[in-house]
């Protein structure tokens, strides 16, 4: 067998933005390769955290934007480390002996912020973006971690700033909302397969355990928006109002629309 050069694979994604449907989905393709961390999460490999900036040391669990200035800062991170520990967790999936080419995939969420980083470390990465409707992430946001509303919010416009930028400067990207992805999840597949042809076993109809608003489930595809949306109050949806107004730009570029 002829090997072929490695590739690496990222999502980039706000939590409760939809990234862990879609990650255990892909991680079940037969050329890719996800960590041993815990949500294929590589901010989360022991003892990483000397190495890199983490949400839980910087104590913005969930809210990192608040703290972007450090994870954009590329003295914050010991690159020849981090890619040492991330092999090795790697080199412990069964797949890394068998997949050609090895599809090395990853997903810390404040990956969105570091993006131009990973790109410059890993050779020939690939960046799949994921934006997902604000009311649905600010209120899974407080409900998970009890942030105020008003933090979930600013992390989501703050997020989708990035987000734009990386669409428009990185340059193997592919992008699609939430929403896509669970009302046409075939059109995604196909997208996904013309962005990466050795993601051609992807399964979208596949039923992966997930955390969801109804706790952790076996569940496929499903868009959980309007049952999230329906427990913010009208305060609650004025107030990411008051926010999401001076934002219309963003809006408009992902397609979403003010609750009125």
């Amino acid at each position: 067998m002829i090997e072929n050069k490695d590739q690496h694979l990222f999502i980039l994604c706000t939590n409760n933005g939809g990234s862990t449907l879609l990650a255990k989905i892909l991680s079940a393709c037969r050329n890719v390769i996800s960590l041993d961390s815990h949500l294929q999460e590589g901010h989360l490999v022991k003892g990483i955290e000397k190495y890199l900036p983490t949400p839980a040391t910087l104590n913005c669990v969930a809210v990192w934007t608040e703290k972007a200035h450090i994870f954009e800062d590329n003295r914050q991170y010991r690159w020849k480390r981090i890619k040492y520990m991330w092999a090795k967790s790697w080199q412990r999936n069964p797949k890394y002996r068998t997949a050609n080419p090895r599809l090395l995939f990853e997903k810390s969420p404040p990956n969105l912020l570091r993006a131009n980083l990973l790109e410059k470390v890993f050779s020939d990465s690939h960046f799949i973006i994921i934006v997902r409707n604000p009311y649905a992430v600010a209120e899974g946001i407080r409900r998970r971690n009890k942030h105020s509303l008003d933090r979930c919010i600013k992390h989501w416009i703050e997020a989708s700033k990035k987000q734009i930028e990386n669409i428009k400067t990185l340059k193997n990207q592919t992008w699609f909302t939430y929403e896509q992805l669970c009302e046409d999840p075939e059109s995604i597949k196909k997208q996904l397969i013309e962005f990466i042809p050795k993601l051609d076993d992807l399964d979208m109809k596949r039923s992966v355990k997930v955390h969801s608003i109804q706790g952790t489930i076996e569940s496929g595809i499903k868009n959980y928006n309007a049952e999230q949306i329906s427990k913010l109050s009208n305060s609650d949806i004025n107030l990411i109002n008051s926010y999401l107004e001076k934002h219309q730009d963003i809006l408009d570029y992902f397609g979403y629309e003010l609750l009125r």
